[in-house]
């Protein structure tokens, strides 16, 4: 038996120090594949820390790129070109005699969901790279070199082609033909023949199925350049491997293929349509349950994965469907199983080192024919975990699409789930890449699959406050959590502003639970998914307080964040995460000091507090800091050692001896949460001094001295938002006779509250308009609370008198 790489699989020459594929040392009586060492598998078992994340390449969501037409689900009303429904497909075969006549429009590439994660380092036949085409001629319907024969005849037009061998047959990738390359100028609308010689002695096992793996690059929105594939059953023929299809179903992805609601053509070479294909020989094995068919390429993958480890896999995804099933969704859109899972390697994108772990594939013709594709590194180098992770997320968006059309879905929110489902299928999710992205809001600004790998904090914390898993889901009468698949269902041809509003009707409007995520995002929280990639309040005070000099590149930032972390320049850090950096004279100044920041709708922003040790000798150690915001907004501190984290929230936040607590080696952050839908900017005031908040100064309040006045003049405060709201027993009744009360703006720092009342009033019948323009200051001592101030009086604009105020409150 041949040896092989105990970290790659890769099949080691006889007297090899190390493995030619990864460089990795071979030990002395070296392990086959299919048996990982105890160190992977340790490995493994570490892949839950920030800093693991950073040093193994893990699997990332990326774009999805969703149909703008509807699929339907009766295969028979497939509607694709030529009327090419099941039974012309049955018809056709039998009218080809021992040929397979499979019409499968590999437009499904850009007429698919086409869910990517990213992942491990792999092998995809035809790595995309320049490719030096043969101009191959077709004589009398039929081109003949190279060792392949392709039948044209229902394509007179078509004369000539490109064509070029890319890759030698690979037995150990599972491969039994050479891979070859097409070019077209003028795409064939008709079916093509491909037939290939049989290697010597060919011959197809009781258990093996012949394919063709065909396979078109296209470029993803981060520059990434990826294959999606299809595999095509194929057949032996006359020593022959024989293959039919019609390439113009493919060829065209124009206005199908969106990403963030824009229509773009994502083929890679658009001048000209290409594709990849090869034959290659396979085995599968069905679960007991009769849902699922797990199928490999035969040769290597076959001896890397036990007949046990198969069972167990299968055995997990009937688990899957069975809880799908238990928690309300509805499946019985595909009435034919089992559904296909097929192993396959994907080729690692150089520039960018993307690479994806899995596909949902939807075929034109009917949900009966969709099938998922998985990374085979994960079986080869086996985890069940994470097998079981990528299938939870490509399993829901089938789930979805049992729901609703493809074209028709919120893209954010159905990734949104299946990100969610890996972690609760498989618990093996990637989120720290993603952690700050959530930052620009509940729901994202535009529709995008990418924006929904950055939410599944935000699915789990509505599963969590609607009882979803334990079974009372309040968005339908249903159970369980069918009710997140009902905020699919209004119809997917109206505005995300509108899907936005269904999912408010349909759960609480965000601006009534945003503090509350907020906070337990930044707090790591696991109802919010914190604890699966979040960055601990000490570690996000690091990132963005540290010095320069002491944070080191922008590569340290990002191995903090996640290494897929979106930002990728230090305004961009900057602009989602800010450093107010505190004054002494600022803050013991009348005015205090003030920092303002844009935050987007149902967004936050957090702001680190530093202050240098020269500017902390301007203050006492037992000087009380307080911080007020601008416009009211409830505003969150975090009083932060290590990892002891206690919290303030309210519009005045108070922090008792802070040059003290600084020395202690305490840090501070501020949680800036925006409750409306639009961006605006939030402002807060950090000053010397405790202040008085609004709740504290409401009251009844009567004169601060003795007098042998008879006359007694109470005064009332009262509140209404953020204002307050000043009237007294002896106020001036108006021409409608009310007594009109004077709303005043108040700054609980200062302790100040200022404005005018203006009205109308009858003397002597005449009206005449009243102005009083006030300015009251509150202040406490030894417990107790005193108004003072003054009111000054117009009476049509010429002044009318002036009086004081020294009260004290009495309740």
């Amino acid at each position: 038996m041949g040896k092989y790489c105990v970290n790659c699989g890769n099949k080691l020459h006889r007297g090899s120090s190390f493995c030619t594929n990864c460089g990795t040392a071979v030990l002395s009586d070296p392990e086959p594949a299919s048996a990982p060492p105890v160190s992977q598998v340790q490995h493994v078992e570490e892949y839950q820390s920030v800093e693991e994340y950073q040093s193994v390449e893990q699997y990332q969501p990326v774009d999805e790129f969703p149909l703008v037409q509807e699929h339907r689900y009766d295969d028979q009303e497939a509607n694709m070109p030529g009327d090419i429904g099941t039974e012309s497909r049955q018809n056709k075969s039998k009218k080809s005699g021992s040929k397979i006549s499979i019409v499968l429009a590999l437009l499904f590439f850009f007429q698919s969901v086409i869910v990517l994660l990213f992942g491990w380092p792999g092998y995809f036949f035809g790595v995309e790279k320049d490719v030096k085409f043969h101009e191959s001629e077709i004589v009398d319907g039929i081109y003949q070199s190279q060792g392949i024969t392709v039948d044209f005849q229902n394509n007179p037009d078509i004369r000539s082609f490109g064509i070029a061998k890319t890759e030698k047959a690979n037995e150990e990738e599972g491969t039994v033909s050479d891979t070859y390359e097409f070019e077209f100028e003028t795409v064939p609308q008709e079916s093509i023949t491909m037939s290939i010689p049989a290697p010597k002695d060919f011959t197809l096992g009781a258990d093996e199925m012949l394919y063709l793996d065909v396979g078109v690059s296209v470029t993803g929105d981060a520059g990434e350049v990826f294959m999606v594939y299809d595999f095509i059953k194929a057949e032996v023929s006359n020593e022959m491997l024989t293959t039919e299809f019609v390439p113009a179903h493919y060829s065209n992805p124009v206005n199908t293929v969106y990403t963030s609601g824009i229509p773009i053509d994502k083929r890679t070479h658009a001048d000209k349509f290409r594709f990849q294909a090869a034959y290659t020989v396979k085995t599968g094995k069905d679960s007991t349950g009769g849902h699922f068919k797990l199928i490999f390429d035969n040769v290597r993958t076959k001896t890397s994965v036990s007949d046990e480890q198969v069972s167990e896999l299968l055995s997990r995804m009937e688990q899957v469907y069975n809880q799908m099933d238990s928690l309300g969704f509805d499946m019985s859109a595909r009435t034919s199983w089992p559904m296909e899972i097929y192993t396959k390697k994907f080729a690692k994108d150089e520039k960018t080192n993307i690479e994806m772990s899995g596909q949902y594939v939807m075929k034109p013709w009917g949900i009966n024919y969709s099938h998922i594709n998985i990374n085979r590194n994960l079986f080869e180098n086996y985890w069940p975990d994470g097998i079981i992770s990528v299938f939870g997320h490509e399993f829901t968006h089938f789930v979805y699409n049992c729901k609703v059309p493809l074209g028709k879905q919120l893209k954010w929110l159905n990734e949104g789930m299946a990100t969610y489902f890996e972690d609760y299928f498989g618990g093996t999710p990637e989120y720290s890449g993603r952690f700050p992205e959530i930052f620009e809001g509940i729901y994202p600004a535009s529709d995008s699959g990418r924006a929904g790998y950055a939410r599944p904090s935000v699915i789990n914390y509505w599963v969590e406050n609607n009882d979803s898993i334990a079974g009372g889901d309040s968005l339908t009468p249903k159970s369980k959590m069918s009710g997140l698949i009902e905020l699919l269902s209004s119809g997917g041809l109206v505005k995300v502003d509108r899907w936005h509003e269904w999912i408010t009707a349909c759960l609480k409007d965000p601006s009534k639970y945003a503090v509350d995520f907020y906070t337990k995002v930044v707090l790591c929280d696991e109802s919010v998914w914190g604890d699966k990639g979040g960055l601990l309040p000490y570690r996000m005070y690091q990132v963005i307080a540290s010095p320069k000099e002491e944070l080191g590149t922008w590569d340290k930032i990002k191995s903090l964040f996640g290494k897929d972390t979106e930002m990728n320049t230090d305004a961009e850090l900057n602009r989602k995460f800010a450093e107010m950096k505190l004054s002494a004279d600022e803050v013991a100044s009348e005015e205090g000091q003030d920092f303002s920041v844009k935050v987007p709708g149902y967004g936050a922003r957090i702001v680190a507090l530093s202050m240098t040790e020269r500017e902390q000798k301007g203050l006492k150690e037992d000087d009380t800091l307080s911080i007020s915001a601008g416009g009211g907004e409830t505003l969150v501190l975090l009083k932060i050692r290590s990892k002891k984290v206690e919290t303030q929230q309210g519009a005045n936040l108070f922090l008792p001896e802070f040059s003290k607590t600084l020395k202690d080696k305490y840090c501070y952050l501020v949680l800036l949460v925006n409750i409306t839908n639009k961006a605006k900017d939030i402002s807060f005031t950090v000053a010397c001094g405790e202040g008085l908040p609004l709740d504290e100064i409401i009251g009844t309040y009567d004169i601060n001295y003795d007098t042998a006045s008879p006359v007694k003049i109470t005064y009332y405060v009262a509140k209404d938002g953020n204002s307050l709201v000043f009237s007294s027993s002896d106020a001036f009744i108006d021409i409608d006779g009310i007594k009109r009360p004077a709303t005043l703006s108040y700054d609980p720092l200062k302790g100040r509250a200022y404005g005018k009342n203006t009205y109308p009033w009858e003397n002597a019948g005449k009206v005449h308009e009243v102005t009083v323009h006030y300015k009251l200051y509150f202040t406490r001592e030894n417990g107790t609370i005193t108004m003072t101030g003054v009111g000054s009086q117009y009476i049509n604009g010429d002044p009318a008198g002036s009086w004081s105020y020294d009260e004290k409150k009495i309740d």
